[in-house]
């Protein structure tokens, strides 16, 4: 059985309440035990679709990481936490976007330490705090600024912080209400995804000229855990 089986039989096993007795074969270290012991208790019936989902989100980004994956090499503390935070969001949301974030940001905690691609466990906490707290219209916006950051930066760069202007922003999202989309905006710079640095002395009521700045861990948070696909393999 590959690594990528073994996590998988685990995780559902946990997830949708198999007893852990029942999943063949096991993770290397033992921490099979530990996981099911952790997770067994978490999902309602009521979620078992979309935990399904998950799951198989989940088995396909394990499998596009397998090879940067090392069991033995794996924090049992710090991943049981993360484990918990992502698990959370499952059980909690039905949106496509939210179950493949928690998938994704899950599966980077089980990258090896040692991999120059991997992110430190307190940015991943954080990603999952912002997954599970962020609403779905400011994940919807942070998308759309980071495409309109995209289309500013010049080849080979990848600046500090990348600005645009709210115009640009309500450009991408036109049937949205401004009022809305600056609320939208607040909330991803409560996270520090994006920085609002007070505005201009001479605010136009629309606020389109109102600076929006794209910040490098809004960026690692989209081209992470959003959306992963559009990263260049490591």
């Amino acid at each position: 059985m590959s690594v990528q089986d073994h996590l998988l039989a685990v995780i559902k096993a946990g997830l949708i309440g198999v007893p852990a007795a029942a999943v063949p074969g096991g993770l290397p270290t033992g921490i099979a035990g530990t996981l099911a012991s952790l997770i067994g208790d978490y999902v309602p019936k009521s979620g078992q679709k979309a935990v399904e989902r998950a799951i198989g989100m989940l088995n396909e980004r394990v499998g596009e990481l397998e090879s940067r994956i090392d069991p033995e090499s794996i924090d049992k503390d710090e991943f049981a936490e993360l484990f918990m935070s992502c698990t959370r969001v499952i059980v909690r949301s039905r949106a496509e976007q939210k179950l493949r974030a928690a998938a994704n940001l899950l599966a980077l905690g089980l990258v090896r330490q040692a991999d120059p691609g991997r992110l430190p466990y307190t940015e991943l906490d954080h990603f999952a705090r912002c997954i599970d707290s962020l609403s779905l219209g400011s994940l919807d916006t942070l998308g759309h600024v980071s495409r309109c950051a995209a289309q500013r930066r010049r080849p080979r760069t990848t600046p500090d912080l990348e600005r645009m202007d709210f115009r640009e922003v309500r450009a991408a999202m036109p049937t949205v209400d401004p009022h809305l989309l600056m609320g939208l905006l607040g909330e991803l710079a409560a996270m520090n995804l994006v920085y609002l640095d007070g505005g201009p002395s001479i605010r136009q009521p629309d606020y389109s000229n109102y600076p929006v700045e794209f910040t490098p861990l809004g960026r690692r948070f989209v081209d992470y855990v959003m959306e992963p696909g559009r990263r260049p393999s490591n």
